[in-house]
Formats: structure tokens, sequence, C-alpha cells
């Protein structure tokens, strides 16, 4: 797995997640610094949730709701690695992370 990398602006990642499966990016997040995460799933009838974890597994944000996608504006604490999870719900997809400063 590669090293863990300080979030740029408009960095972005794509993946696939399938049905009930879920996949993890970890990033580099700096305190009092606020992002925009973005989850955007290609396909629409999928139903894609976000989870934010600190290294310890400790959920500090999470969308569970019956949409596709998913956003949250997230300000760190710490100055960290964080994990962004991507879980299927339902359905699989293509999707597109993207972190904004």
């Amino acid at each position: 797995m590669a090293d863990p990398q300080m979030a740029n602006v408009d960095m972005t990642v794509r993946g696939f997640v399938g049905n009930r499966k879920e996949f993890y990016h970890q990033i580099v997040l700096v305190d009092d610094v606020k992002y925009g995460i973005d989850l955007a799933a290609d396909d629409q009838n999928a139903d894609l949730d976000l989870y934010i974890t600190d290294e310890d597994g400790n959920i500090l944000y999470e969308d569970e709701s019956a949409e596709a996608n998913a956003g949250v504006w997230f300000t760190p604490a710490e100055h960290a690695i964080y994990n962004l999870y991507v879980k299927s719900a339902s359905g699989s997809s293509k999707y597109t992370l993207t972190v904004t400063e």
C-alpha cells in the first residue's frame, strides 16, 4: 500500500466498490483546515456510504443515507492520518472521491 499523502486542493481518487463491500483511502489532513469531501457514484442506483475515521478507527463522520452520493465539510482537530471509507449498502458502482480545501 502506498504511503499516505498530504491532501492537496482538488485531490481526486477513483475506485470501485461492490455489493456490501467497503474500500478505504488513507490521507493526512492538517488541523483547523476546512476540507470538502465528496463521494460521487457513477451508478445512481447504488447506495454508497461515506465514513471518516481517525487512525484508531473512531468514527468522526458517517453518511448512511439511502443516496448514491455523499458529501461533508470536515475540519480535523489534529494533524494526523485519517481513513475515508466508501461502503456499498446496496448495489455496486465506480466512484469518485474528491478532497478539496
